[in-house]
Formats: C-alpha cells, sequence, structure tokens
C-alpha cells in the first residue's frame, strides 16, 4: 500500500550561536531523492530559532531558472508558518512527479526580517546544493565551486508517495559527511546498486566530535553540535546501517579551543568511544586521515596528535566494523593529506578524495545491506 516515506534528509543543525539574519530572503535548493512518486511532501524545521518565522511562498520545480514551478501549501495556505521548536513539519501532499536520481529545486522566499538558526551546507555541489539571495525579487543561481560553503536555512528533506518499503542508511559525522564529498560519490554508487531500495541520510555537523558535546567558549565552536554518542542516544530509531566519519575533532579541536583541552581525549579514550559507537546499532566507520593543523614546520604538539592518529588508527584496524581509508587519502609518509585527495586546508577531502573513500566504504556497506 502507498505511503509517505522519507526520500532524502540533510539534517540542519543548530547555528543559534550565529544566526543568519536577513531583511528578505530568496533561498533555492537542490536535493536529489533516492525514490519516485507522483507526489511528495515537503520537510522543514526550526528547532533552533528563538522566534516564529514566516516564508511568504515555498514552491517546487524539476530545473533550476523554476520553470513551471509548483506552489507548495500548508495546512490550505500558501505562506510557510514554522513556530519555534519544530522539527521535520511537513507540507501538504504536492501534485509533483519525483523521480530517483534526478534533482528537485525548492525555492523559498520570506519578505519580512527574520534570523534563521537551522542551517545546512554542502561543499560538493553533486547531490546538494543552494544559494540565497537577500532581495525578494533577486533569484539566486546555482554555483558549481566546491571550494566555497553552499548553505541554507530550515529546509530537511522530503517524504514521496510510493510503495516502496526502502531500507534506510544514515551518513553521520562530522564535516567529511556534511561537506558531501564523501556523500556524493557515495549516494551515486547506493543509488545505482539499489534503485527504490535504499535511501541514503547524511546527518553530519561540521566540527562535530565522537566523545564531547560542543565547546561553548566561542559561537563557531558551539555550532559543533552535541557529541556523535550523545545524538545517537537521544535518536527515536535507527537506520539499518550508520555510516560514520568521526574522530578527527577529538584530535585536532582541542589545540584551538580552551574547553575542549581540558577535555582532551587520550587513546584508551577514543577506542572505547568507538566500541561505544558500534553497540548503537549497525555501524560502518574509517581510520582517521592526517591533517595539518599549522602552516610551516611540525610542532611538537601536532607530532603528538599525529602520533595519537596513528596509534587510534590501530587499535581501528583491529575491528570488523572499521574500514582502514586513511591510506587511501594520505601522503607516503603518513603525515598529511595527498595533494591530489587535500581540499586545500590540510583537513578536509577533495572530490577526488571523497571518491576514494567512498570506493572503499561500497563493499563494505554490500556486505552489510540487502
Amino acid at each position: 500500500m502507498a505511503d509517505y516515506k522519507l526520500a532524502y534528509l540533510q539534517a540542519t543543525h543548530d547555528f543559534s550561536s550565529l544566526p543568519f539574519k536577513y531583511t528578505q530572503l530568496n533561498q533555492l535548493v537542490k536535493l536529489t531523492p533516492f525514490l519516485s512518486g507522483e507526489r511528495c511532501q515537503l520537510l522543514f524545521s526550526n528547532r533552533y530559532g528563538k522566534s516564529d518565522l514566516v516564508f511568504d511562498s515555498v514552491r517546487v520545480a524539476d530545473n533550476p531558472a523554476m520553470t513551471n514551478a509548483s506552489a507548495v501549501t500548508f495546512q490550505g495556505q500558501w505562506s510557510l508558518s514554522l513556530k519555534r521548536g519544530c522539527h521535520l513539519f511537513s507540507s501538504d501532499a504536492v501534485e509533483f512527479p519525483v523521480h530517483a536520481g534526478q534533482p528537485l529545486y525548492v525555492q523559498m522566499i520570506a519578505s519580512r526580517k527574520q534570523a534563521y538558526a537551522d542551517f545546512a551546507c554542502s561543499y560538493a555541489t553533486g547531490w546538494v546544493n543552494a544559494a540565497i539571495s537577500r532581495r525578494v525579487n533577486f533569484q539566486p543561481q546555482l554555483p558549481d565551486n566546491w571550494h566555497a560553503r553552499h548553505g541554507w536555512v530550515c529546509l530537511d528533506g522530503l517524504n514521496v508517495l510510493t510503495d516502496r518499503s526502502p531500507e534506510y542508511l544514515e551518513l553521520t559525522g562530522d564535516s567529511l559527511a556534511e561537506t558531501g564529498m564523501v556523500a556524493q560519490e557515495l549516494f551515486s554508487q547506493l543509488l545505482k546498486a539499489y534503485p527504490e531500495q535504499l535511501v541514503a541520510i547524511n546527518t553530519g555537523i561540521s566540527g562535530n566530535r565522537l566523545l564531547h558535546d560542543a565547546p561553548q567558549d566561542g559561537p563557531l565552536f558551539a555550532t559543533y553540535g552535541n557529541s556523535l554518542l550523545h545524538r545517537l542516544k537521544d535518536a527515536k530509531r535507527n537506520p539499518d546501517l550508520r555510516v560514520a566519519l568521526i574522530g578527527s575533532n577529538d584530535l585536532l579541536l582541542p589545540m584551538y579551543s580552551e574547553q575542549a583541552h581540558t577535555q582532551n581525549a587520550e587513546l584508551i579514550d577514543m577506542c572505547q568511544g568507538f566500541m561505544k559507537l558500534s553497540q548503537i546499532g549497525s555501524l560502518i566507520t574509517t581510520t582517521i586521515a592526517p591533517f595539518r593543523l599549522f602552516d610551516g614546520p611540525r610542532t611538537d604538539a601536532e607530532k603528538q596528535v599525529n602520533r595519537l592518529r596513528q596509534n587510534l588508527n590501530r587499535c581501528l584496524s583491529a575491528h570488523p566494523f572499521v574500514v582502514n581509508t586513511a591510506p587511501l587519502v594520505a601522503n607516503e609518509s603518513d603525515s598529511a593529506l595527498a595533494t591530489q585527495m587535500d581540499f586545500g586546508d590540510g583537513m578536509h577531502l577533495s572530490p577526488r578524495g571523497g571518491a576514494a573513500v567512498a570506493d572503499a566504504l561500497m563493499p563494505a556497506i554490500k556486505q552489510t545491506l540487502i
């Protein structure tokens, strides 16, 4: 029997410490669903805002120019009112054909001054993309530049009316998940391997740690979210498989945050944390790639962190739920990312690096799913 099923979700997260304040907003978001159907529902959130939000109009189309777009209604109204604290608020059903693997585009317009605290983003533009204009009468254009952040507010994903009963894979963790370099390649391969059988969602948060919640000694640090262990403990349900890209920030954040420095993780803490993670539900995770903290000669502190990372990777590699991806993106000395795998900041992956990790994850995923 046909029912509304989640077809894609990229979870917004808490930017209340650095809210986006716009006098007007014209937002365009590209999402790529995993399921097909003749009707859909869009999903919105205002969990972290300090006040209710109102959008004058929401439209959906199969092209970024929004030609022949369909208007979206909410309990019969053309405007969208998001009450403070609401999460995954659903639109009315939209008579709009959705095709797995084919992007759809959502335009949201707000003519009043508002502050938005529910935020998601990507750097890779293959699976999701976004652009924001500060004027309601100026149509934003979607960029194709993986060196820039493409962010959006309040939109989480969509449901599709289908009689399929898909399995669900959650890609989670830190910026390695959220930035989209791994996600766009992994999701494309999953769609090809399991058409209409699997839905992947992305709940990564840049700066997220395995063991500790976000430090509160800086507004940017405060956006890093609750620890992955805390987030999953509070989850209402587990997916069929969880792929976690996590651990780097537990090692590097103490170098930047005084509060995080007091929580400096030891090897035994990290190993035990990953074991706890594996006990929450079906899990695949990876070894931790090298990163550079500073330009110039490597400091003693940086060498110490790299030794801790290498020791942790030896611990992780002994477990069947861990895929050893670090050597695939590291240089020969395992002291930094290989040039072609590096985003350019010494810490994040390029599209090529993301594809290398995705390729390595797929065999483990296929052994576990369906």
